[in-house]
């Protein structure tokens, strides 16, 4: 068994502690730049998304009616109000029944 200093046992705490700060600000930091990305990544993507959704309810609306021979169901595509309004956004939709 050896003996260690005072002195040795301080220095190695204060090393260790100082790793710990690090790597708990690079894991801040990576995650700060992979939130940035997922945002942008969000917002590049959505009008895709809301596209395909509006696409996709008119469909299941126009199948709907072809099957039961009537108009029950009836789709608009609107512009979104609210947030939305004036950002580059595809078409929203709205459903009546």
């Amino acid at each position: 068994m050896t003996s260690q200093e005072p002195g040795d046992l301080s220095e190695e705490r204060v090393k260790r502690g100082a790793q710990e700060y690090l790597a708990e600000r690079l894991s801040e930091e990576g995650l700060t730049e992979e939130q940035t990305l997922n945002r942008d990544a969000a917002i590049a993507l959505a009008p895709a998304v809301w596209k395909r959704l509006a696409e996709t309810v008119v469909s299941i609306c126009q199948q709907w009616n072809a099957v039961t021979k009537e108009q029950p169901l009836s789709c608009q595509e609107t512009r979104p109000a609210g947030p939305l309004q004036g950002q580059s956004t595809p078409t929203g939709f709205s459903l009546r029944c």
